[in-house]
């Protein structure tokens, strides 16, 4: 039996598989937006792998808070992500998305970033916060990396684990019931597929969660 503290009611304008979808990355991207990453309207953001599992729900839930979204991906998502809401979509294989933002809002940066692809990424971004901007990362680092950049900036940096609890999901419940948050699934599989889910996430190709469906025999 779950935890009364940690679950909700499913919100009324989603099926139970758009709903399973939801809570981890939902959850997620709520901590690194708002629980840590203290996103205000007018405020800008970067979130990297916009078309991802978090990054999908990252785009919209930060578009909801009244933030100018700066989203990376690769070009065959770019349209999705823009539908998603973000404001700038950067190509990043094609476009490199620290000059894309120094020339985009004059050399001044982002106030937050959110990263969830690791290595030299966090590195990278720190170029493109602003001073007492925050960055909030998902990913662990696996090679040390220099963050000089974030103490002359003041930056605040929060490496996010993201535990589960009531007030969280009944807060996007509110907004997926308003038809601001939407789940994005990429596919549904049987539950004894879990190995195909496994190496179609480690492809990265995917556009939002993969579900498995556990009513499948």
């Amino acid at each position: 039996m779950a935890d009364a503290a940690i679950v909700a009611l499913k919100p009324v304008n989603l099926s139970h598989i758009e709903a399973a979808s939801f809570p981890l990355a939902g959850g997620t991207a709520w901590d690194c937006l708002v629980t840590r990453g203290n996103l205000q309207a007018g405020e800008t953001v970067l979130i990297h792998a916009g078309a991802g599992g978090v990054g999908s729900i990252a785009v919209q839930l930060a578009k909801a808070l009244g933030a100018y979204v700066f989203a990376t991906c690769s070009s065959r998502n770019r349209d999705f992500v823009t539908e998603l809401g973000a404001d700038r979509v950067i190509d990043y294989k094609n476009e490199d998305y620290v000059e894309v933002i120094r020339q985009e809002t004059d050399g001044l940066g982002v106030d937050l970033v959110l990263d969830t692809i690791g290595k030299e990424t966090i590195q990278r971004s720190l170029e493109i916060i602003r001073p007492f901007g925050r960055l909030t990362s998902i990913v662990d680092i696996a090679i040390p990396q220099s963050l000089l950049e974030a103490w002359g900036k003041n930056l605040t940096i929060h490496f996010v684990f993201s535990p589960q609890y009531r007030a969280k999901l009944e807060a996007l419940t509110k907004l997926i019931e308003r038809h601001q948050l939407r789940p994005v699934i990429d596919s549904v599989l049987p539950w004894n597929q879990v190995v195909l889910a496994h190496q179609r996430l480690e492809q990265g190709r995917t556009r939002g969660k993969i579900v498995l469906d556990f009513t499948e025999n």
